[in-house]
């Protein structure tokens, strides 16, 4: 029962000592692992070479091939006459290109969207009056009261119930519709 265990305890793995420091000005030390790869490299282009040229050796120069359609021989070489782009592949080009626009306007859209939904800056219309009680100590303090500074908003968004914006929120709204204003321009 032991001998058929013995597979599934994990083995060390071994590993190859580091580079020495004295040598470390001579670049980095290549592993086996690093020759390997570079190896295995080298082989399969080299096998790859060998195929291609005994097919360029055993090739015979009067079979048909289709790339022959769309050539000439002018001085004893092949010359392509045609860059093999026709009209169906021009045009799946620019479709390629269309879809690739209105999906990036589309993704601006949103992104827009999403901004001016997030501004919360749009009063619904109602005209329902609403009591905002605000305690003075005094009554100079009443007759001298300003709303807008209280509040620290623009005189025009006092009568807003719901979202009344400060000065500050109002200023980052500017930096935000210039932005919106640019990207719309580029479109």
């Amino acid at each position: 029962m032991l001998k058929n265990l013995k597979k599934y305890i994990p083995k060390r793995k071994y590993r190859e000592r580091s580079q020495l420091e004295s040598r470390k000005k001579l670049g980095l030390l290549e592993k086996k692992q690093d020759y390997k790869i570079r190896s295995d490299n080298y082989h399969e282009k080299e096998a790859r070479y060998k195929k291609l040229k005994e097919l360029a050796r055993t090739k015979n120069p009067e079979e048909f091939y289709f790339g022959m359609a769309n050539s000439k021989i002018l001085d004893n070489e092949h010359v392509n006459f045609n860059d093999g782009s026709t009209i169906g592949k021009r045009l799946a080009n620019t479709d390629k290109l269309r879809n690739l626009v209105n999906y990036k306007k589309s993704v601006q859209v949103k992104e827009r969207e999403k901004l001016i939904s997030n501004l919360n800056m749009y009063d619904t219309g109602e005209t329902k009056e609403s009591i905002h009680t605000i305690f003075v100590d005094n009554a100079e303090e009443a007759a001298n009261f300003k709303p807008e500074e209280y509040f620290e908003t623009n005189s025009q968004l006092i009568k807003n119930t719901s979202n009344r914006l400060k000065n500050s929120q109002i200023s980052e709204m500017k930096v935000c519709f210039n932005i919106l204003n640019l990207n719309c321009r580029f479109r």
